[in-house]
Order: C-alpha cells, then structure tokens, then sequence
C-alpha cells in the first residue's frame, strides 16, 4: 500500500475540518460569547468579535471594502487554546487546523452560543413585532383610522 502523499493528509485534514464545521463554530462563538468593535474609516467598514476566557482565545475579524468601482470583502478567524493556534482561516484561503482535545471544549461553547443566537433572534424579533404595531399606530393615527 502506497503512503499518503503530505498533498493528500492536508486534503484528509481540511475534509476533517470542514466536517467538523470549525469555521462556522469559531464565527458564532465569537459573535455571541465575545465583546464586538466596530470600525469605519475611508470606505473601509471592519467588525472584530473575540471570545477569551482562560484556555481560548476566539478571534473573527471582517472586512469590507467599497469604492467606485465596486466593493470587496474578507475575513479572518483564529482559535488559540492554551495560547497555541490550533484553527485559522481567512478569506483568501490561509487555513491551518490541528485537532484535539480542544474540539470538546470547543463544542460546548458553540452550543452556549447557539442558546444565545436563538434567545437573540427571538428577541430581534419580538422587538420588529412591536416596531410594525407602533408603525401601524402612526399611521393610522395619521390618515384619522382607529388601529
């Protein structure tokens, strides 16, 4: 039997990676566990959530670009466990992935911050539910029509 060429394990590996939906995991997790910041500068709009606590350090950065000729965009991931990069990503296909009994830990976070995303789009949406009501009200209110 042939050995595996290294072209052919980093194939196996990104497969395992992508399976195992890291880069989702990693942008939910730093969207609903992290702090946000957001810049804007020159056409050039930024967004930085990052998760930390005492063995991750969760980092997703993106980027987007316009001008008069169109805009662009990218973004960039990364997840450090016990201060070693053990997933990157980025827009333009950089990748690195090390599996591990970091994954465990990792999956539980995610599922804490799936809890959040749900919590927050129900709240977004209970909020748009009563922004239409007191828009109907205005506008009733406006051409004289009870609501």
């Amino acid at each position: 039997m042939a050995r595996k060429t290294l072209a052919q394990k980093i194939a196996e590996r990104k497969k395992q990676m992508e399976d195992r939906r890291i880069n989702f995991k990693t942008s939910i997790i730093a969207q609903y566990l992290g702090s946000q910041s957001r810049t804007s500068k020159d056409g050039s709009d930024s967004e930085t959530h990052i998760f930390s606590n005492d063995r991750f350090w969760i980092w997703d950065y993106s980027v987007e670009c316009s001008g008069s000729d169109g805009s662009i965009g990218g973004f960039r991931r990364e997840v450090k466990y016990e201060n070693q990069t053990v997933f990157h990503m980025t827009g333009s296909g950089g990748t690195s992935y090390i599996p591990g009994r970091w994954e465990r830990e990792f999956n539980r976070l995610f599922a804490e911050a799936q809890k959040k995303q749900r919590e927050s789009i129900k709240a977004a949406k209970a909020r748009e539910k009563k922004d239409v009501k007191a828009r109907e009200k205005e506008e009733a209110k406006n051409w004289g029509i009870r609501a």
